[in-house]
C-alpha cells in the first residue's frame, strides 16, 4: 500500500472509519439483545453492554495497533478520544443545547473520571506501558462496573435508547457479525492509518491522538447530538465520563497487555498534558455549576471555551 497515491491512503482511512462508527452500532445493537433475552434490566444494559459497545473501536484499534507493532498509535486513540469526548463531543452538544449538570454526576462520577486520569498519568509518566501498570488500569475497571451496578438505581437510563427483542439466534448472529467487522476494519483503519503517518513523517501517537481518536469518538458525538436535538442533552455528560472512565481503563491497557514497551515520541505533558487539563476543566466547571442537591447547567460560553482549546490544541500539534 505505501506505493500507492496519498489520496488512496486517506480514501482507506475515512471508508474504515465509516465502517467502525457503522460496525460498533450493529455490534452494540445485538449484544443489547442477548442481554434483554438474559433478563437484564434495561438500566443494567445501558451502564454495561451499551457503554462498552461504545468502546468497542477504541479497544479494538488499540489491540490491532498494539499487535501490529505500533502501541503510540494505541495510546494516542485513547488519549485523544478522551480529548475529543470533552473538547469536542461535549462542546458541540452544549453549543447546540445546554447541558443539565446533575449534582450526583458532579460529586460522584466526575471525581472517579478525575482520579483515574491521574492514575493514567502517573503510569505514563515514564514512558514505558508495561503489563503489570497496564494490568492495574485494567483492574480499575472492574471496580468501576461493581460500582456502577451497586449504584444503579441512583442512575437514570437515556429514554432515547431502545432496545429491540430478538431472537437468541438472530440476536448471536447479530452480535458475531458486528465482532467480525469490528475486527476486520480496525486492522484496516491502523494500516492506513500507519501509512499516513509515515507519509508525512508524524509519529503514530500524533496519528492516534488526532485522526483516529476523532474517527472513533464519532459514535459519542453522533448519539450526543441526536439526544441534545431531542431534548435529552443532559445524557450528554454522564455518556463522556463514562466513556472517559473506559478510554483508560480497557483502550489504555490493551497496548500494554498486547505489546508492552516505550511509548514512541512521547512528550508527556504534550500528550497527556491537555487530558488532565480537560479533566480539571470539566470538574470545575460541573462543581461551581453545583451545590448541594442542585442541578447546574454546561452553557454555551463554557462549551465555546472548551471547543476553542481543542481546537487550539490541534492547531500546536499541526503547526
Amino acid at each position: 500500500m505505501s506505493s500507492l497515491p496519498i489520496y488512496i491512503h486517506f480514501i482507506v482511512l475515512a471508508l474504515a472509519i465509516g465502517g467502525l462508527v457503522w460496525s460498533a452500532d450493529f455490534f452494540v445493537h445485538g449484544a443489547a439483545a442477548i442481554a434483554r433475552n438474559m433478563g437484564l434490566s434495561p438500566l443494567i444494559i445501558g451502564l454495561t453492554v451499551v457503554s462498552f459497545g461504545t468502546s468497542a473501536p477504541e479497544i479494538l484499534v488499540s489491540a490491532s495497533a498494539a499487535a501490529a507493532g505500533t502501541p503510540s498509535l494505541a495510546v494516542g486513540n485513547a488519549l485523544g478520544s478522551n480529548l475529543a469526548n470533552m473538547g469536542l463531543v461535549l462542546a458541540i452538544t452544549a453549543l447546540i443545547f445546554p447541558i443539565n449538570i446533575d449534582s450526583r454526576i458532579a460529586h460522584k462520577e466526575v471525581p472517579i473520571m478525575v482520579a483515574v486520569t491521574l492514575i493514567a498519568g502517573w503510569v505514563l509518566w515514564n514512558g514505558y506501558l508495561g503489563r503489570l501498570e497496564s494490568l492495574g488500569l485494567a483492574s480499575l475497571l472492574f471496580f468501576y462496573m461493581f460500582y456502577l451496578i451497586k449504584t444503579a438505581s441512583e442512575h437514570p437510563i437515556d429514554p432515547t435508547i431502545q432496545i429491540q427483542k430478538a431472537p437468541w439466534s438472530r440476536a448471536i448472529i447479530i452480535t458475531l457479525s458486528g465482532l467480525a467487522f469490528l475486527l476486520v476494519v480496525s486492522n484496516i483503519l491502523v494500516w492506513s492509518a500507519t501509512s499516513v503517518a509515515s507519509h508525512f513523517g508524524v509519529s503514530d501517537l500524533i496519528i492516534g491522538i488526532t485522526i483516529v481518536a476523532v474517527g472513533t469518538s464519532l459514535p459519542e458525538l453522533a448519539a450526543s447530538v441526536a439526544g441534545a436535538i431531542k431534548g435529552h442533552s443532559e445524557m450528554a455528560i454522564g455518556n463522556v465520563i463514562g466513556s472517559n472512565i473506559f478510554n483508560l481503563t480497557a483502550v489504555l491497557p490493551v497496548a500494554g497487555l498486547v505489546r508492552p514497551g516505550a511509548i514512541e515520541g512521547a512528550n508527556f505533558w504534550i500528550d497527556f498534558g491537555p487530558v488532565l487539563l480537560f479533566s480539571a476543566l470539566l470538574s470545575a466547571i460541573c462543581l461551581h455549576h453545583t451545590s448541594g442537591n442542585h442541578s447546574g447547567t454546561l452553557g454555551r460560553v463554557a462549551a465555546g471555551l472548551m471547543l476553542l482549546l481543542y481546537i487550539g490544541y490541534y492547531g500546536l500539534l499541526i503547526f
